[in-house]
């Protein structure tokens, strides 16, 4: 009797705990809104999406001229890295994400230029 007390015990508080457990997702997930300063026409300003998928995070950013999906995206901590195809050319970006603000560099053959951004409230 002790023994079937003892496992409907650790029964209940198993299911007690794993309730509280779900999947939440990355604070990373959504839109955010960037400036791009010194940027070319076209590509000073627009958005950059991070949607999440069975714990897999893809992004893309979309501009007046086009959207350029992220390639070789890397999180970690706070640091977002990954480049952009643009005009033939490879773009590396390094951003560094702050509460609900990112801001970096974007390292192009013309030079860095200065990115900074912010989450959309939806």
């Amino acid at each position: 009797m002790k023994k079937q007390i003892l496992n409907l015990s650790a029964l209940c508080l198993a299911a007690t705990l794993f309730s509280f457990m779900y999947d939440t997702p990355h604070e990373l997930a959504g839109i955010w809104n960037f400036t791009i300063k010194d940027a070319p026409e076209g590509y000073q300003e627009g958005s950059i999406a991070f949607t999440e998928k069975d714990g897999t995070i893809k992004g893309e950013m979309v501009t007046d001229n086009g959207t350029f999906p992220m390639e070789h995206l890397k999180i970690s901590n706070d640091t977002i890295t990954y480049d952009l195809e643009v005009s033939s050319n490879v773009i590396r970006a390094i951003l560094v994400k702050m509460k609900d603000s990112i801001a970096g560099k974007l390292i192009t053959p013309q030079g860095d230029l200065v990115i900074t951004g912010n989450k959309k409230i939806l």
